[in-house]
């Protein structure tokens, strides 16, 4: 194999204003976890799976002992209003040359299926334990930050690059006229984060008109809470017994 290869598994036929969210790891795994959770909470189904060679040297073992090759694959969610597709993965390209090959070959696939936006998730690492993270953006048109700011997604108040797919195919998609977002999750960045994912997935269950069953996050999202907590009150500890230790500085 050479290159990034498109595998379809099954027809999916005409589909209707399709939106492609793309879900891979990142930041507080923020993309994979919103990506699997509406997989399986909306029924999608698979019906493509993509490999490349520029996808780390790995093979994977099945629970069976079958050995398969490490993938991304793309499932379909049929919507009330619109149908979507979504890119969940494994990994990325651990080259800068497979990362464009990559996010090529998926804006081909998004011309073919006549895909009219895309929404990358991802994680914004601030170092901070945040108890009510919210939704930056970095979107390819002016026309697009205006409309997703009367959503309450927040532009303008994150900086620096975005890595990986995250970044590049919505700056990419551009010259294919396919509008395209960036949505970041406020996170600490050092463990996963069901906090955030739970945020975005509540905005994408508005913005799609869908229904997602929140159960199942909504108990990941208290354990990480307890978690936080822990961790607040032993820095709190630890910064009390430090000031009342004396110095020896004189």
């Amino acid at each position: 194999m050479k290159g990034t290869e498109i595998v379809l598994r099954k027809k999916i036929g005409k589909l209707r204003d399709p939106l492609m969210i793309v879900g891979l790891p990142g930041v507080g795994f923020i993309g994979r976890v919103v990506a699997k959770y509406m997989i399986d909470k909306l029924k999608g189904e698979r019906f493509a799976d993509i490999y490349s060679s520029h996808f780390p040297p790995h093979a994977i073992m099945t629970r069976k002992g079958i050995l398969r090759l490490i993938k991304n694959s793309l499932y379909l969610i049929k919507g009330k209003d619109r149908d979507v597709i979504v890119l969940y993965g494994e990994t990325q390209s651990v080259t800068t040359e497979g990362s464009y090959e990559f996010a090529a070959r998926v804006l081909e696939l998004c011309n073919h299926l006549k895909v009219t936006e895309i929404m990358t998730i991802g994680g914004y690492a601030t170092g901070k334990l945040i108890k009510e993270p919210r939704i930056f953006g970095a979107a390819n048109s002016k026309k697009y930050v205006n409309y997703l700011k009367q959503k309450k997604i927040i532009f303008g108040k994150s900086f620096g690059a975005i890595a990986g797919m995250a970044g590049i195919l919505p700056a990419m998609a551009k010259a294919e006229r396919i509008k395209s977002v960036c949505l970041m999750g406020e996170t600490h960045g050092g463990f996963v984060d069901a906090v955030a994912s739970s945020r975005i997935l509540e905005f994408l269950g508005s913005y799609l008109n869908a229904k997602i069953n929140m159960a199942e996050i909504d108990k990941a999202v208290k354990i990480n809470e307890a978690v936080i907590k822990k961790v607040e009150e032993e820095i709190k500890k630890q910064v009390s017994e430090n000031v009342s230790k004396p110095s020896y500085i004189r």
